[in-house]
Protein backbone atom coordinates (compact mmCIF):
# COMPACT_ATOMS: atom_id res chain seq x y z
CA UNK A 1 0.00 0.00 0.00
CA UNK A 2 1.33 3.40 -0.94
CA UNK A 3 1.97 6.08 1.66
CA UNK A 4 -0.92 8.09 0.18
CA UNK A 5 -3.35 5.22 0.78
CA UNK A 6 -2.05 4.31 4.23
CA UNK A 7 -2.41 7.97 5.26
CA UNK A 8 -6.06 8.00 4.10
CA UNK A 9 -6.82 4.82 6.05
CA UNK A 10 -5.01 6.10 9.13
CA UNK A 11 -6.87 9.44 9.02
CA UNK A 12 -10.18 7.65 8.49
CA UNK A 13 -9.49 5.43 11.50
CA UNK A 14 -8.57 8.45 13.61
CA UNK A 15 -11.91 10.06 12.71
CA UNK A 16 -13.76 6.80 13.39
CA UNK A 17 -12.24 6.17 16.83
CA UNK A 18 -12.73 9.81 17.81
CA UNK A 19 -16.46 9.22 17.23
CA UNK A 20 -16.66 5.85 18.99
CA UNK A 21 -16.46 3.66 15.90
CA UNK A 22 -14.13 0.71 15.43
CA UNK A 23 -11.09 0.99 13.21
CA UNK A 24 -11.20 -0.36 9.68
CA UNK A 25 -8.67 -3.02 8.80
CA UNK A 26 -7.07 -3.04 5.38
CA UNK A 27 -8.36 -6.04 3.46
CA UNK A 28 -6.25 -7.37 0.57
CA UNK A 29 -9.28 -8.68 -1.33
CA UNK A 30 -11.02 -5.30 -1.15
CA UNK A 31 -7.75 -3.56 -2.02
CA UNK A 32 -7.51 -5.56 -5.25
CA UNK A 33 -11.06 -4.54 -6.22
CA UNK A 34 -10.36 -0.90 -5.32
CA UNK A 35 -7.00 -0.84 -7.11
CA UNK A 36 -8.40 -2.31 -10.32
CA UNK A 37 -11.11 0.35 -10.35
CA UNK A 38 -8.68 3.16 -9.46
CA UNK A 39 -6.62 2.10 -12.49
CA UNK A 40 -9.77 2.28 -14.63
CA UNK A 41 -10.58 5.77 -13.34
CA UNK A 42 -7.03 6.97 -13.98
CA UNK A 43 -7.10 5.63 -17.55
CA UNK A 44 -10.56 6.96 -18.38
CA UNK A 45 -10.15 10.29 -16.57
CA UNK A 46 -13.83 10.08 -15.63
CA UNK A 47 -15.09 10.01 -12.05
CA UNK A 48 -17.99 7.55 -11.86
CA UNK A 49 -18.80 4.88 -9.27
CA UNK A 50 -18.00 1.27 -10.09
CA UNK A 51 -21.13 -0.16 -11.76
CA UNK A 52 -19.76 -3.67 -11.12
CA UNK A 53 -18.87 -3.17 -7.44
CA UNK A 54 -21.34 -5.73 -6.08
CA UNK A 55 -20.22 -8.36 -8.61
CA UNK A 56 -16.51 -7.72 -8.01
CA UNK A 57 -16.79 -7.76 -4.23
CA UNK A 58 -19.06 -10.81 -4.25
CA UNK A 59 -16.47 -12.67 -6.33
CA UNK A 60 -13.69 -11.67 -3.91
CA UNK A 61 -15.74 -11.89 -0.72
CA UNK A 62 -18.82 -14.10 -1.17
CA UNK A 63 -20.05 -13.57 2.41
CA UNK A 64 -19.98 -9.78 2.66
CA UNK A 65 -22.80 -8.18 4.66
CA UNK A 66 -22.23 -4.45 4.16
CA UNK A 67 -20.76 -2.59 1.21
CA UNK A 68 -19.94 0.99 0.25
CA UNK A 69 -17.60 3.00 -1.94
CA UNK A 70 -15.97 6.41 -2.02
CA UNK A 71 -14.27 7.60 -5.18
CA UNK A 72 -12.40 10.81 -5.74
CA UNK A 73 -9.40 12.47 -7.25
CA UNK A 74 -7.00 15.12 -6.12
CA UNK A 75 -4.66 17.26 -8.19
CA UNK A 76 -1.43 17.15 -6.24
CA UNK A 77 0.16 14.76 -3.82
CA UNK A 78 -1.47 15.62 -0.49
CA UNK A 79 -3.90 12.99 0.78
CA UNK A 80 -5.17 15.52 3.32
CA UNK A 81 -6.80 17.47 0.47
CA UNK A 82 -8.67 14.39 -0.74
CA UNK A 83 -9.68 13.46 2.81
CA UNK A 84 -11.10 16.95 3.35
CA UNK A 85 -13.12 16.57 0.17
CA UNK A 86 -14.56 13.30 1.44
CA UNK A 87 -15.12 14.72 4.92
CA UNK A 88 -17.11 17.72 3.65
CA UNK A 89 -19.35 15.60 1.43
CA UNK A 90 -22.20 14.11 3.50
CA UNK A 91 -22.47 10.81 1.56
CA UNK A 92 -18.69 10.27 1.60
CA UNK A 93 -18.44 11.17 5.29
CA UNK A 94 -21.27 8.74 6.04
CA UNK A 95 -19.23 5.95 4.43
CA UNK A 96 -16.12 6.94 6.38
CA UNK A 97 -18.02 6.68 9.65
CA UNK A 98 -20.52 3.88 8.91
CA UNK A 99 -20.62 1.48 11.89
CA UNK A 100 -21.41 -1.53 9.71
CA UNK A 101 -18.04 -1.43 7.95
CA UNK A 102 -15.12 -3.31 9.46
CA UNK A 103 -12.78 -3.63 6.45
CA UNK A 104 -11.55 -1.39 3.68
CA UNK A 105 -9.62 -1.50 0.47
CA UNK A 106 -7.95 1.87 -0.12
CA UNK A 107 -6.15 2.28 -3.43
CA UNK A 108 -4.91 5.23 -5.43
CA UNK A 109 -3.32 5.46 -8.84
CA UNK A 110 -1.18 8.47 -9.69
CA UNK A 111 -0.97 9.85 -13.23
CA UNK A 112 0.64 12.96 -14.60
CA UNK A 113 -1.59 15.18 -16.71
CA UNK A 114 -0.81 18.66 -17.94
CA UNK A 115 2.31 18.84 -15.80
CA UNK A 116 0.41 17.99 -12.60
CA UNK A 117 0.08 14.78 -10.62
CA UNK A 118 -3.46 13.49 -10.18
CA UNK A 119 -4.37 10.88 -7.57
CA UNK A 120 -7.38 8.73 -8.49
CA UNK A 121 -8.68 7.13 -5.32
CA UNK A 122 -11.12 4.35 -4.51
CA UNK A 123 -12.12 3.39 -0.97
CA UNK A 124 -14.21 0.21 -0.86
CA UNK A 125 -15.80 -0.58 2.50
CA UNK A 126 -17.31 -3.88 3.62
CA UNK A 127 -18.02 -6.25 6.42
CA UNK A 128 -17.62 -10.01 6.25
CA UNK A 129 -14.83 -10.01 3.69
CA UNK A 130 -12.36 -11.67 6.09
Amino acid sequence: MRHYDSWLLSRTNKARTHRGRSKLSMNTKLWKVAHAYAEHLAKSGTLVHNPHLVTAVTKACPHWTALGENIGYEVGTKPSALFQGYWHSPPHKANLLDRSYREAGVASVQVKRGGHYVQWNVMDFANGCG
